[in-house]
C-alpha cells in the first residue's frame, strides 16, 4: 500500500508545493490514508535537518549582494538570498511560503533547498516554469493554500510602479501602469488582504525601489514609506531592510545630470517587514 517509488518524487513536489490531500491521491491514484501516512513520514524524516541547516545570514540591516545566484533568469528578478535571509529569519522547515510575484520562481528553488513548502502565484508565469507557477491576477484578490494556519511567511516582490511600466504587459490593471494613487492603494490593499487571512506572528515583506529616474522632474517618490504610513493596525513594522542596488546602473550622462540638479541618487531598494499581530 505504499506509494511506489516511481510516484515518490511527483508526490513529495505536490506536498512541497501545497496541493491539498485530495489533489495528490487523485493525481497519484493513491488513497487519502496513504497520503496522510506519507506525510507524516516525510515531515519526522531526516530531510528536515539536512535542508535546514547552512544558512548564511545577514546580520546587519543592509542586505548587500554583488552578484546574482538565481537559477532562471527573468526582468525583474531579485536575488534570491534576500528569500534565503527571510527563511532562516522567519521561517521552520515545512512552514508555508506564499510568493504572488513569482516571476523566474527563485522562491521555489529556495524553498525547496530549505524544506519549506510554497504557494506561488503569477498573472503571467514564464513558459519556463509554467508548471511549478500557478496563475493568478492579484486584482480577482489574495489567494493562497487551503491551510493558511501554516503560513508563516509572505513575500511580494510587485513591480516597481513606473520603474516597470510596460514591462510586464500593457494592462491598466497591471500595477506598474496604474497611477501612483492607484499604485499605492492596491498594493496596500494586497498587503491587507494578506495579513487578514494570517495568524498572529506570520510576517509579511514587502520589498521594493522609490521610483527616481522615470519622474520628468526626477523627484523620488519613496513607495516604502507610503505603505508604511497605510497599511491596517492589523500589521506591525518589524524590520526595514536596506537592499543596494550596484551603482553601475547609472549612465555618465545621468550621473552628470545629477550633479547639476544636486539629487541623491537612488540605488537601492527597500525590504518593509510587517508582523501579524
Amino acid at each position: 500500500n505504499e506509494i511506489s517509488r516511481r510516484k515518490a518524487n511527483r508526490w513529495q513536489d505536490m506536498f512541497m508545493a501545497c496541493y491539498s490531500e485530495d489533489e495528490i491521491a487523485e493525481k497519484i491514484n493513491a488513497t487519502n490514508k496513504t497520503i496522510e501516512r506519507e506525510t507524516k513520514r516525510l515531515r519526522q524524516s531526516s530531510t528536515k535537518n539536512k535542508m535546514s541547516q547552512s544558512f548564511s545570514p545577514q546580520l546587519y540591516d543592509i542586505w548587500n549582494f554583488a552578484k546574482k545566484t538565481n537559477q532562471v533568469g527573468h526582468y525583474g528578478n531579485t536575488e534570491e538570498r534576500i528569500v534565503d535571509n527571510l527563511l532562516y529569519l522567519f521561517t521552520d522547515p515545512f512552514d508555508i511560503v506564499i510568493d504572488p510575484f513569482a516571476g523566474g520562481g527563485s522562491t521555489i528553488d529556495v524553498c525547496k533547498k530549505r524544506a519549506r513548502r510554497y504557494w506561488v502565484a503569477d498573472r503571467k508565469p514564464i513558459v519556463e516554469r509554467a508548471e511549478e507557477i500557478r496563475k493568478h491576477d492579484l486584482n480577482d484578490g489574495v489567494t493562497g493554500p487551503y491551510h493558511w494556519g501554516d503560513v508563516k511567511l509572505v513575500y511580494l516582490d510587485p513591480p516597481y510602479w513606473k520603474q516597470t511600466a510596460g514591462k510586464y504587459s500593457e494592462d491598466e490593471s497591471d500595477l506598474a501602469n496604474m497611477s501612483l494613487r492607484d499604485f499605492t492603494t492596491t498594493l496596500t490593499g494586497i498587503i491587507d488582504d494578506y495579513g487578514s487571512k494570517l495568524k498572529s506572528g506570520a510576517r509579511i515583506a514587502c520589498i521594493i525601489s522609490p521610483t527616481q529616474w522615470p519622474n520628468e522632474d526626477k523627484n523620488t517618490n519613496y513607495h516604502d514609506l507610503d505603505l508604511i504610513a497605510r497599511v491596517g493596525s492589523h500589521l506591525e513594522l518589524d524590520r526595514h531592510i536596506i537592499a543596494p542596488y550596484s551603482t553601475e546602473q547609472y549612465n555618465g550622462t545621468q550621473v552628470n545630470i545629477a550633479k547639476e540638479k544636486k539629487l541623491n541618487l537612488v540605488i537601492s531598494r527597500r525590504l518593509v517587514i510587517w508582523e501579524v499581530i
